[in-house]
């Protein structure tokens, strides 16, 4: 199987919205589909949903798709804007039509990122401290 992404992508500014009209990429794994098949699917961007830091998106998302990353192709390279969180089926006439995407945005992996990085510095501090105490205490 041929990797789609040789290295993570990075996240897609939160200070910046994507304009309606643009269209992003979501990668899952569908329940329809064989296990493990993942499948690439893509939509336009319709509206922001400011109040809820997400985007609706005019595109498929069936069973299995959540949580799967949401990609927007910008001129350093494709970034995850977002992830799919619903799938909202239009039922305004009683039959089940087609909807629309839910893709939550980026905002909260942000502040998970940073967490993670003071995290990590704070292990190789620890790291360093617990080095210079064990040299002090041989010499």
């Amino acid at each position: 199987m041929n990797a789609v992404f040789q290295q993570p992508l990075p996240l897609f500014p939160t200070q910046t919205a994507i304009d309606i009209g643009s269209d992003v990429a979501w990668i899952g794994f569908p329940n329809i589909a064989p296990p493990l098949l993942s499948c690439f699917f893509t939509g336009t961007i319709s509206s922001h949903l400011n109040g809820r830091n997400a985007y609706f998106v005019d595109g498929v998302a069936i069973n299995g798709v959540s949580g799967g990353p949401v990609i927007f192709s910008t001129d350093a390279g494709p970034q995850v804007v977002g992830i799919v969180s619903a799938y909202n089926a239009n039922r305004a006439t009683g039959e089940t039509l087609p909807g629309l995407l839910v893709a939550q945005d980026v905002s909260h992996f942000h502040g998970i990122q940073l967490h993670i990085k003071s995290i990590d510095d704070a292990n190789k501090n620890r790291q360093r401290l617990d080095d210079d105490i064990r040299y002090l205490k041989s010499t």
